[in-house]
């Protein structure tokens, strides 16, 4: 029997992992999930030498995170040896551009932040079967205001 997938959450609110990890038990899905808390400690992840084994299938990332957001988090993937892990983001913004940033700086799939713990579980149980496209825009600019 294999695994099932690893999903690398990246976010910074404690209650969004937890959650996140109540709704793959609830999807009741051979799902494995990581979690950290910033860009900086996904970095960390990605490259330590003991995870070589068992990297990510996908990366969960929020944007709006301390030390390195999600924006550089995408940015610093592109050139990395990981940049084919599939990477979809979830955010709580309306903004459309950054939106459009984080697609144009590699990630897969931009995703509200479901508002109902149903709607999480739905969402988990669908992960597995979204198609990812890995051509996306390469005009990637990442601003700190």
């Amino acid at each position: 029997m294999t695994p099932g997938l690893l999903l690398l959450l990246v976010d910074d609110d404690d209650n969004d992992l937890t959650l996140f990890r109540a709704a793959v038990g609830k999807a009741n899905l051979p799902l494995m999930v990581d979690g950290v808390s910033n860009g900086q400690r996904a970095i960390e992840y990605l490259e330590d030498p003991a995870k070589t084994d068992r990297l990510p299938d996908i990366v969960i990332l929020d944007l709006h995170m301390p030390l390195k957001n999600g924006l550089d988090f995408l940015h610093w993937r592109q050139s990395s040896p990981f940049a084919r892990i599939p990477v979809i983001v979830f955010t709580g913004l309306e903004d459309l551009g950054e939106r459009r940033r984080a697609l144009a700086c590699g990630a897969n799939l931009v995703l509200e932040k479901p508002l109902k713990f149903q709607e999480l579980v739905e969402l988990v149980r669908n992960i597995g079967s979204i198609s990812l496209d890995n051509e996306k825009v390469t005009s990637c600019s990442v601003s700190h205001a």
